[in-house]
């Protein structure tokens, strides 16, 4: 993808998560947020990149799920399987990937909280930063 094509699919990916996280805070069953902190405890245990990616897109999913929105839900899904192949090109050390469930976790405490604004907020930053290495990587700024 071109700079400007993955610009133009963070801005979508902003939009959906953040608009799910803040529904998510509102709306989450206490079933929706164990889910999800399961999850985020999943996720600081696994060997490997693609064990950590599977949780995380399910991660994301289950946050679009609790807004109780299906089509917030089904743009998500189509997000996850676009974003898949890209985000196997980031290098994940272990430090990337603790940082990423940090972000998930602080999401989390938001929507646990009933904080629709800071869930929004830390949704958009996190989707936002993967966009940003993402650009970094095709300018050839990052790796070099």
């Amino acid at each position: 993808l071109t700079v400007d094509e993955l610009r133009d699919l963070t801005d979508y990916r902003v939009a959906i998560a953040g608009a799910a996280a803040a529904l998510a805070a509102e709306r989450a069953s206490q079933a929706d947020l164990e889910g999800m902190r399961r999850l985020v405890e999943s996720m600081s245990t696994c060997a490997t990149f693609k064990e950590f990616r599977r949780a995380d897109a399910r991660f994301h999913l289950a946050v679009a799920a609790a807004a109780g929105s299906a089509r917030l839900a089904a743009a998500e899904a189509a997000l996850q399987n676009e974003v898949g192949v890209l985000m196997s090109l980031i290098p994940h050390p272990p430090e990337a990937l603790a940082l990423s469930n940090r972000q998930h976790r602080a999401v989390l405490e938001a929507a646990s909280g009933r904080d629709r604004d800071g869930a929004r907020a830390l949704m958009e930053a996190h989707v936002r930063g993967t966009g940003d290495f993402l650009v970094g990587l095709r300018l050839g700024k990052v790796g070099a």
